[in-house]
């Protein structure tokens, strides 16, 4: 929008990258951060500075300064960074809550901050910005890691010592220099928040209490929760118990176990102490026989998505399990409550909670009430690795029969690299579920962006090559766990890792495949098998595959064939998939949808030219790597396209009319189903082309999976059941259909008048048949405004340019009757940028000159909603650089009238040697609209000649005034605003007609010829005037360059000289034409040439 583009302007163009899965760069999605202020100190101060988003109608939403206090991670190692950000399936990764991270790096860097143990001095927004812009556009991409980034934001740094960066506010060279000391200090804050730390994002081992039967007793009061390396239990929870509190998929969930002493109430919450989205469960029973007692997912007016369970009755003495899960996929770090309110009756002694809770002065099995309780009596299990002999029977760990089936006392073949299994081509099978996980190390960065996890529960192969060649390793579709896979040369001692793969392209379950590693006949290679997370183990095979090179393999960047072409240059890769044009990539090679079930897959699409429509109530985001299909209608009904069985899939989804180059968006949706999966749906009628788009909100997410297309047919509406029977937008009685129907009868009201206004506003009047409970308005079937009995007009101003089908219907005593008015709101678009036809002089001896001229904007008469109300507006004018030279640019009365002659909230401007660009916005409030019924003058601008190429000039020269985009490093649209709507200017370019002056050069006020202004000059006037002394250059005895020569002109050179009075005009100092037409004569004039 133009408001965005305007925050860019003033910024210079303050650019932004991030890859998604985990390091999102600092702007996290809004420019324009880095504005003056003050910094701030915490939580809830007044100063904005650090504050994102702060003047948008959602308030803020980062805060770069202390991310925290918006709920996003301040540092990499922090519990709150493992919450959100470490799952590709929540987030895209922490793509937005990561941002938090780089941002406070930025922040410290430009303002200096003590943080984490580093003092960071403060480099300024100048420094700090040329270093982050050179670590994006040079050495970032969309798969760069934090670890990535840290040794890029460095090198950036290490780049730029010794140059001084521009100031985007100028154009001009800044203040200082980047220096040594600074690339230290960029280092200490890079070190602060941990972006070069090793293990980010490894979880924790798996708690003790991370399935039922470990849970932990407790007794009321705070316990603390970390449930980052539990695994999930699989117990599966009645959400219909507590529904509507978005009770997730309770994951990672850790058991707690609790016997109230007598009955009572009990209240168990995260609110507002849990750590992250929570999810809370109350169980009586044992394990076996788990009988859910209550839940809840999101509690009302709690932070961060936690949970309360309130006044829950239990009985004394019944042991109680309690259950906290994750929402979502990722755990985290926090607290929670238990408390116990007891309603009556004598307490008993719980035999395992460490509280006399009888109060007889013993404890647990030290009271005789728990003689026979199990707690107090019967063997105990033989812990099997931890070296004693738990049962007392003389046998220790894995010499006891009771470890047998122990996983400890039977380890895996292949668990560690020592005693690898021997593979060979073709396929190995693979089993990681009881494997433990190896200390060796792996190199993320030689497979950067496929997402490397922790190798957990990993197992090894030992591979002799048969042949020289390329191998390809993979377990890609064949394993049924998120994988890990790498390749390594030499012993166990000395690994040398020379391939890796996290998730290969197209593979399912995030398998991994490393291919075109080259191999030499009878060497000797391990290759590593594990899981991305704690919890990723399974089953599978790992096939093994060595070329010899006779065949072209067309994605490795080698001929492998040797006949001089490489990959998709060689006629071999005709047939393959990535070297063909992407199917679907562009509206123009959509692809045909049918009812049912659609696989899509968008992987390698590319971002369409085509703009993303704005959509009420739903977020479309970047609508990137988007795929095009066209369906063919084949009856009237309401087609339904839905992607919300891609798991996963952040998916936005918008439906067309028309064709490629008449798109006519119908509906949209960005995150109506589960996942922010998107769902679509639109009237349509028999013979109708559909245009479907489907893209990622995320920029570069890809997916693949099944989209849902379906089409219901219409009916005759049924007036009394809820339902838009005959799909005409319109159900029960907001039908004209039911307006006989007795459960409609309501004297209808009429005359209604449907007239597009301001912009695409629409105003509604009517009148009223009787006095009514309430008026409801629609537009294309959707409710957009509930009105008193009495109203008799509506202003809506919302919707899409297009058709429009506005249902106002008065409702009275459970009956109503609805009048309907049918219209196509037009884009408005006639307001015009006008530069204007000027002609100015110039000295022609020196080439010197000036011109001074205004900009102006006017609105056809024809527009509709003429005036309109306009808020604001860019503009980028172009000249010719070897005529003329802009030199300043201001806003002219018009606009210094606004906010009580304040001005605008926002006049910005830069100016360069071919043009200018301008952006203007009333008022931030929105307190202050310009009409331009009439032509306006709304920017003063001022030109110098460029002297050197006019100088002898004796002819015209006109040099052209062009609206144009493309002034500046910026491209900056000619646009205006009107009621929030970006309309594109229609230009009516000018010129400047340069005239040369042409005569003898003077020097004004140098009224003797001598090349000096002094008091005998003022002297040489009087003389000539009363006493008849020769005057050879009447001209320049004309101090005030009133055209005239008399006693004035003495008396303003006298004043000028001993009474501060203002200096004669040009050319004065300096020879030149006088620029004034006037009857005086210069016959001579020595002192200039």
């Amino acid at each position: 929008d133009v408001f965005g583009e305007l925050v860019d302007l003033y910024n210079g163009d303050a650019s932004e990258a991030g890859p998604p899965g985990g390091t999102p760069w600092p702007g996290g999605g809004v420019t324009g951060t880095d504005t003056p202020n003050t910094a701030r100190g915490g939580c809830n101060e007044a100063s904005v500075r650090w504050m994102m988003g702060e003047d948008s109608s959602l308030g803020a939403i980062r805060d770069m300064w202390s991310p925290t206090c918006k709920g996003d991670p301040d540092r990499a190692l922090s519990p709150l960074y493992e919450s959100t950000c470490c799952d590709p399936g929540f987030d895209s990764g922490g793509v937005h809550f990561g941002s938090g991270v780089s941002n406070h790096a930025f922040a410290m860097l430009t303002d200096g901050k003590t943080f984490n143990g580093f003092t960071i001095q403060s480099l300024g927004a100048i420094k700090t910005g040329a270093i982050w812009y050179r670590a994006l556009s040079v050495y970032l991409t969309p798969a760069s890691d934090f670890n990535e980034a840290f040794n890029a934001f460095v090198q950036a740094a290490n780049d730029l010592v010794g140059t001084t960066p521009s100031d985007p506010r100028t154009g001009g060279p800044s203040a200082a220099p980047i220096t040594a000391a600074d690339v230290t200090q960029v280092t200490n804050a890079l070190t602060a928040v941990e972006m070069n730390a090793s293990g980010i994002c490894a979880l924790p081992p798996a708690p003790s209490n991370d399935d039922c039967a470990g849970s932990v007793v407790i007794s009321p009061g705070l316990h603390d929760i970390d449930n980052r390396g539990a695994t999930n239990s699989g117990v599966v929870a009645d959400e219909t118990q507590c529904a509507g509190t978005f009770l997730g998929q309770v994951s990672r969930d850790v058991w707690y176990s609790y016997s109230p002493p007598q009955s009572g109430t009990i209240t168990v919450s995260t609110c507002n102490i849990g750590g992250f989205d929570s999810d809370l469960l109350v169980y009586s029973g044992n394990c076996g026989n788990l009988v859910q007692q209550g839940c809840n997912g999101d509690a009302s007016g709690c932070s961060n998505f936690t949970s309360t369970i309130q006044d829950l009755p239990v009985t004394g003495g019944v042991s109680y399990l309690i259950r906290v899960g994750s929402f979502g996929t990722s755990g985290g770090v926090g607290q929670f409550d238990l408390s116990f309110a007891p309603g009556g009756g004598n307490p008993i002694e719980i035999c395992n909670n460490s509280v006399d809770d009888d109060g007889d002065g013993a404890i647990d099995c030290n009271d005789t009430d728990c003689a026979a309780d199990p707690a107090c009596s019967g063997t105990p299990t033989e812990d099997c690795s931890n070296g004693v002999d738990d049962d007392g029977d003389g046998q220790i760990d894995c010499a006891d029969a009771d470890c047998s089936s122990s996983p400890a006392c039977n380890p895996v073949s292949g668990d560690e690299c020592l005693t690898a299994v021997d593979a060979f081509l073709g396929t190995n099978p693979v089993n990681t579920t009881t494997a433990t996980t190896s200390s060796d190390a792996s190199d993320s960065s030689q497979c950067s962006g496929t997402f490397l996890g922790g190798f957990h529960s990993d197992v090894w192969y030992r591979f002799v090559a048969p042949q020289d060649g390329l191998m390809t390793a993979s377990l890609c579709g064949f394993v049924d766990f998120d994988s890990d896979l790498a390749v390594y040369q030499g012993g166990c001692a000395a690994l040398s890792q020379v391939g890796c793969n996290g998730d290969g392209s197209g593979c399912v379950n995030l398998s991994s495949i490393v291919t075109d590693v080259p191999v030499s006949a009878g060497t000797e290679y391990m290759i590593r098998v594990g899981g991305w997370s704690e919890t990723a183990a399974g089953t599978g095979n790992l096939e093994i595959t060595v070329t010899t090179g006779s065949q072209e393999n067309c994605t490795n960047g080698t001929d492998d064939d040797q006949d001089g072409l490489i990959d998709c240059e060689d006629p071999d890769c005709s047939a393959e998939p990535s070297c063909t044009p992407f199917p679907g990539d562009e509206c123009n090679t959509s692809l045909p949808l049918i009812l049912g079930f659609n696989f899509i897959d968008n992987t390698g699409a590319s971002d369409s030219a085509e703009g993303v429509p704005s959509c009420s109530g739903s977020f479309l985001g970047a609508m990137s790597n988007d795929t095009w299909y066209d369906i063919l209608v084949n009856q009237d009904g309401l087609l339904t396209i839905s992607a919300c069985d891609i798991f996963g899939y952040d998916s936005s989804i918008v439906l067309y009319s028309g064709s490629c180059g008449n798109l006519i968006p119908l509906a949209c949706d960005g995150d109506s189903c589960g996942g922010l999966g998107a769902i679509a749906q639109a009237s349509v009628t028999a013979g109708q082309v559909i245009k479907v788009r489907i893209g990622a909100s995320v920029s570069g997410a890809v997916s693949s999976g099944d989209i849902q297309v379906s089409l219901q047919s219409s009916s005759p509406e049924n007036c009394q059941n809820g339902i838009d029977d005959d799909l005409d937008g319109l159900a029960d009685c907001l039908d004209p259909d039911c307006a006989a129907d007795p459960s409609c009868t309501c004297e209808s009201l009429t005359g209604l008048v449907c007239v597009q206004g301001t912009g695409i506003e629409v105003n509604l009047s009517w009148t009223n048949g009787e006095l009514y409970d309430e008026i409801r308005v629609s537009r294309n079937g959707n409710l957009v405004a509930i009105l008193g009995g009495t109203a008799t007009s509506f202003l809506d101003g919302g919707g899409f340019a297009g058709n429009r089908v506005y249902a106002v219907t008065g409702v009275c005593s459970q009956s109503q009757s609805t009048s309907v008015c049918v219209m196509d709101v037009v884009e408005p678009s006639g307001f015009n940028a006008i530069a204007p036809l000027i002609t100015s002089n110039f000295d022609a001896a020196t080439g010197i000159g000036s011109v001074e001229l205004d900009l102006f904007l006017s609105e056809n008469s024809d527009n509709p909603g003429f005036p309109g109300d306009t808020q604001g507006f860019s503009l980028s004018l172009a000249n010719d650089a070897s005529w003329v030279t802009p030199v300043s640019v201001t806003a002219t009365d018009l606009l210094q009238q606004l906010n009580g002659s304040s001005g605008p909230d926002f006049f910005t401007e830069n100016i360069y040697t071919d043009g200018i660009n301008v952006g203007v916005v009333y008022s931030f409030a929105g307190n202050n609209i310009i009409e331009f019924a009439n032509e306006s003058a709304v920017v003063h601008v001022s030109y110098n000649t460029v002297a050197a190429n006019l100088v002898g000039a004796v002819d015209n020269v006109v040099t052209p005034l062009t609206w144009s985009e493309n002034v500046g490093p910026v491209p900056v649209e000619n646009l205006i605003v009107v009621n929030g709507t970006a309309i594109t200017l229609q230009p009516e370019s000018g010129s400047i007609t340069l005239i040369p002056e042409l005569g003898v050069a003077i020097s004004r006020a140098d009224c003797n010829s001598d090349g000096s202004f002094n008091i005998a000059d003022a002297v040489t006037s009087l003389d000539g005037l009363f006493n008849g002394g020769l005057i050879n250059c009447v001209d320049a005895c004309d101090s005030n360059d009133d055209g005239l020569m008399n006693i004035a002109d003495s008396v303003f050179s006298l004043a000028a000289l001993f009474n501060n009075g203002i200096l004669p005009p040009p050319p004065f100092g300096s020879c030149g034409i006088d620029p004034t037409d006037d009857s005086l004569t210069c016959e001579e004039f020595d002192a200039c040439p």
